[in-house]
């Protein structure tokens, strides 16, 4: 007997390959709401039926009691630990380095015409690669259209920190490299205590976890 999926299973197999999300929900940090708006079109689908958004948050927040009770990943203690006042998680996202004479970025930006993807589009640079930093299926399009050449790519998260005042964010960022955690992009905001991190899930893991 085959047995029925249900939405507190599939919620739990998305949970559970989610890294990041789960350590942002095991810290109290993750915006379960939001969450479950991103995963909504993956329940539906393996539902194989239309699922409230309020549904999917009662089975993320369900979870919070028993991944509270995870063992805590092992901390260096440092003279003087960050004091973080807000860290908002966005994932997941995927970095992607294309050859540079293919010119995928300008290829890219057509993409940003088209409403489907317009909100999809998270970051655009040229390095010595052309790196674009979007949602998984921004790159499949490209990859698609475009018969796009991949260098490299690895799954990635955004963080937007603010950190207490008084602290300074360049001090921060050297409180991370002592944890070796290398951000693809760091973003400072005007304030001296606020930026933009993107980091690879794994780093991103390390960050939830040294700040806890």
């Amino acid at each position: 007997m085959v047995k029925k999926l249900s939405i507190h299973s599939i919620v739990k197999e998305i949970l559970s390959r989610d890294p990041v999300a789960l350590e942002s929900l095991r810290l109290n940090i993750l915006n379960t709401n939001a969450y479950a708006k991103k995963i909504k079109a993956k329940v539906e689908k393996r539902l194989k039926k239309k699922v409230k958004v309020n549904t999917i948050t009662v089975a993320i927040n369900r979870f919070k009691s028993k991944v509270a009770e995870l063992s805590k990943s092992s901390k260096t203690e440092i003279v003087k630990p960050p004091q973080v006042t807000n860290l908002e998680v966005n994932t997941p996202i995927i970095v992607t380095a294309f050859a540079p004479e293919q010119k995928i970025l300008v290829a890219v930006l057509n993409l940003v015409s088209d409403p489907k993807y317009k909100e999809k589009i998270v970051y655009l640079q040229y390095t010595q690669e052309e790196l674009v930093i979007a949602y998984e299926q921004v790159v499949a399009k490209v990859i698609n259209r475009w018969n796009a050449q991949v260098l490299w790519e690895n799954k990635a998260a955004i963080a937007d920190i603010e950190l207490a005042k008084g602290e300074d964010f360049d001090e921060f960022l050297k409180f991370l490299e002592c944890k070796g955690i290398k951000p693809y992009i760091v973003s400072k905001k005007s304030a001296s205590n606020a930026g933009l991190l993107i980091l690879s899930n794994e780093d991103m893991v390390k960050v939830i976890t040294a700040l806890a």
